[in-house]
């Protein structure tokens, strides 16, 4: 109930006294998410002081951003990154560097970049392709500084094994930009994130099922490599030859 200024809770008896600025801006955001003029009222600073505390935007006097920094904790606020980025103009862009070439998975992976793309627009997220020629480790080297000259914030290639192509992924990285390999990964320090299957774990996998397929009898297996540049091709392949060979029955011949 509402008492001479005091807000009383029967469960907890806890009160707030309304006199101080502080518990009024609390009583007044209890039912609705914190503003950053909440944080100011509270922290009894202006709205643009709180504003550089937030954002970083410029120095502020220790005494007002440690009342900013407390009143934060205290109200429970959280920075609304999509206000914020929408009250700066900030776009998110994020480019794919997807082999050039007809293959059913990639082709599946550009329709869905192209529907995500298009869902994403009017949240500033921009999605855009790009193409490299497959197991063409200076293609994707040249795709990879165009990314970075036209400063997009995140990343995604299907890597490729060679100095050119880890130098342009680590450059990518030294300017901030977000960095994951796709299908095919690369050494840890030249990328933020590795999406795809464990690819020893597939050529295993695939080794089990000839071997059941061919139930204890003998055969010859020819393995058909794409490129023997490729880690997740050389993964696939030594998993499948750690598996197929167990037992003596299957003999490999060297991969094509």
């Amino acid at each position: 109930m509402l008492d001479k200024g005091r807000l009383y809770s029967g469960a907890v008896f806890e009160f707030m006294d309304f006199s101080k600025p502080d518990r009024a801006v609390m009583a007044k955001s209890m039912s609705r998410r914190p503003t950053l003029q909440d944080v100011a009222d509270a922290a009894q600073v202006s709205y643009a002081t709180a504003d550089r505390v937030v954002n970083a935007r410029a120095k502020v006097a220790p005494k007002s951003e440690a009342r900013v920094r407390e009143a934060i904790a205290r109200l429970g606020y959280a920075r609304d990154i999509h206000a914020a980025n929408l009250s700066r103009g900030k776009v998110y862009r994020f480019r794919f560097i997807i082999p050039a070439g007809p293959n059913s998975f990639f082709d599946a992976l550009r329709a869905a970049l192209e529907a995500e793309r298009k869902a994403l627009s009017g949240e500033r997220i921009e999605i855009s392709l790009a193409e490299a020629r497959a197991f063409d480790p200076a293609s994707l080297t040249a795709a990879l500084e165009k990314a970075a000259q036209d400063g997009v914030e995140g990343v995604a290639a299907v890597a490729a094994e060679s100095p050119e192509a880890l130098a342009a992924m680590k450059a990518l990285r030294a300017r901030g930009v977000k960095l994951a390999t796709l299908v095919s990964d690369a050494q840890e320090d030249a990328r933020d994130a590795y999406v795809g299957v464990d690819n020893f774990a597939a050529g295993r996998t695939v080794g089990r099922l000839m071997r059941l397929a061919h139930r204890g009898r003998e055969g010859l297996l020819l393995p058909i490599l794409g490129s023997g540049a490729a880690k997740d091709h050389r993964e696939r392949l030594a998993g499948f030859r750690e598996v197929a060979r167990e037992g003596g029955a299957l003999a490999l011949l060297d991969p094509i």
